[in-house]
């Protein structure tokens, strides 16, 4: 959402982490700059992934799999050093771990279930993980924003109350932790709990919030983290994209070649009084209907 309203954001480098424990690692490695070897590289059939990293990666070539990730890692680097705001946002407590090892694995790669087992972290573990990261990025970027939030996405593959549980830990964690950090909190989790509570605002999974709760959190968002300036440059972009998405019945006529003309300039205008603002695919888009 902050993308599409044209904030300076980006997402995650390195893919979705659920788990506190694989987030914090992968924080940690890219802050400290260790790249990976390929050695860190395994394969399971033809298929070369990493255990802490996202399928995105997985390839038929080593080299290919090493090469992006470590790529992905010096981008977030730069980007966490540099950031001024930074919203971590936790899944879940509930970890895999290899069998042999103990090790707590962010992706399981389809590996067979009978490689690893299950356990829930512990509330004092995920808040000494979490402080760990915090500790870490205000070495390097001591000026850095850092908010917290738990994804009010079920996981519910664990079970429903494994869900509850895992949740309940995160807050506890959570809990804690701002009583010791300057850290800041949003209740995107509560917020679909509390004031939506229906599965009307879920996707036919029952799993992931749907476009009506999305658009309500984000409604909450703004209202907390926008000021007056802010909330109305952002109507303005949504009256530009809803104007955008318009489909003509006669995309020649004179009306509607005026209203394309409005619309370009309203563009023109708001990228001119905001530099931030950058709408180049819309004003493209607008452009390429408008007959010279």
């Amino acid at each position: 959402m902050l993308n599409k309203y044209s904030f300076n954001a980006r997402y995650n480098t390195i893919g979705t982490v659920y788990n506190p424990a694989t987030l914090t690692k992968n924080l940690i490695q890219a802050l400290q700059g260790n790249q990976l070897v390929e050695e860190d590289i395994i394969q399971n059939k033809d298929i070369f992934c990493h255990y802490d990293y996202h399928s995105k990666y997985n390839s038929l070539e080593k080299s290919d799999t090493l090469r992006k990730i470590n790529q992905d890692l010096d981008t977030l680097k730069d980007l966490l050093y540099s950031c001024n705001s930074l919203f971590l946002t936790l899944g879940t407590a509930i970890v895999h771990t290899l069998h042999n090892t103990d090790r707590i694995v962010g992706n399981c790669h389809k590996f067979p279930a009978s490689q690893f087992s299950k356990r829930m972290l512990e509330v004092h573990e995920i808040k000494d993980l979490l402080s760990t990261a915090i500790k870490e990025l205000k070495k390097i970027n001591p000026g850095i924003r850092i908010i917290l939030t738990i994804s009010p996405v079920r996981h519910t593959k664990e079970g429903i109350s494994q869900n509850a549980m895992s949740k309940a830990r995160l807050l506890a964690a959570v809990s804690e932790l701002q009583s010791e950090q300057d850290i800041e909190y949003f209740p995107s989790y509560e917020i679909m709990m509390d004031d939506l509570r229906d599965y009307r605002y879920y996707k036919s999974d029952l799993i992931h919030p749907n476009k009506i709760a999305i658009q309500y959190i984000w409604k909450k968002f703004s209202l907390h983290y926008f000021d007056a300036h802010t909330t109305e440059i952002n109507k303005k972009l949504k009256r530009i994209r809803i104007s955008s998405k318009h489909k003509a019945f006669h995309p020649k006529s004179s009306d509607h070649q005026n209203f394309l003309k409005q619309l370009l300039k309203q563009i023109e205008d708001l990228e001119k009084a905001e530099s931030n603002i950058e709408l180049s695919r819309i004003k493209k888009k607008v452009s390429k209907q408008i007959i010279v």
